[in-house]
């Protein structure tokens, strides 16, 4: 994601002083925990995603409301697509 880039190289920077005496170390330690709390956060919403998933395909009633509500999306995509 490009917007995620440009976050770091704009924002981060200034909170890393320039004659620091530690030099890279600090926006390298940002970088790391950006990265492992955004692994962690990733993980998470796997395993929740994955295990809602088995339970809707489990359960028959909610595969019928789905299946109900996605016709209805395609039916007034088609009718929005047709009137333009």
């Amino acid at each position: 994601n490009p917007k995620v880039a440009l976050f770091f190289i704009s924002f981060i920077p200034q909170f890393i002083s320039v004659d620091n005496q530690y030099g890279p170390i600090p926006f390298l330690i940002l970088g790391s925990i950006f990265a492992v709390m955004g692994a962690i956060t990733s993980f998470i919403i796997a395993i929740f995603s994955s295990s809602l998933t088995t339970k809707l395909r489990d359960n028959i009633v909610a595969e019928k409301i789905i299946n109900k509500i996605s016709g209805a999306v395609f039916v007034i995509l088609g009718i929005s697509l047709f009137g333009t």
